[in-house]
């Protein structure tokens, strides 16, 4: 086994040999995550479902606040559509309403 980047990394036949002592180190928290390599490519990692069900949460809590934040800067960008047009009032806030958007409403 070789490091790179503070994850182990094992080749596939490794993998399949010593799958239950991988597992165990991943349930005992002995090692954070796995790079499974195939032909020195690394084509997956094992992480414990902790740590998976985690991340989980915080992507989904990241893509609310995006879409917050997207929301936010979508009504600035209406506001303004009035004083300055639509295409100034995108280079004004740095957002490009979505065509979508654009086609739902009277632009």
């Amino acid at each position: 086994m070789q490091k790179n980047l503070e994850k182990e990394v094992v080749n596939l036949s490794e993998f399949r040999k010593e799958l239950s002592t991988y597992l165990s180190q991943i349930e005992d928290d002995k090692l954070e995550k796995l790079a499974i390599s195939k032909n020195n490519k690394v084509e997956a990692v094992l992480i414990s479902k902790d740590t998976y069900e985690t991340m989980e949460k915080e992507l989904e809590s990241l893509k609310k606040e995006v879409e917050n934040f997207n929301s936010e800067r979508l009504n600035i960008v209406l506001k303004l559509k009035d004083y300055h047009g639509l295409e100034e009032s995108e280079k004004i806030v740095g957002y490009k309403v979505p065509q979508a958007i654009k086609d739902s409403f009277f632009f």
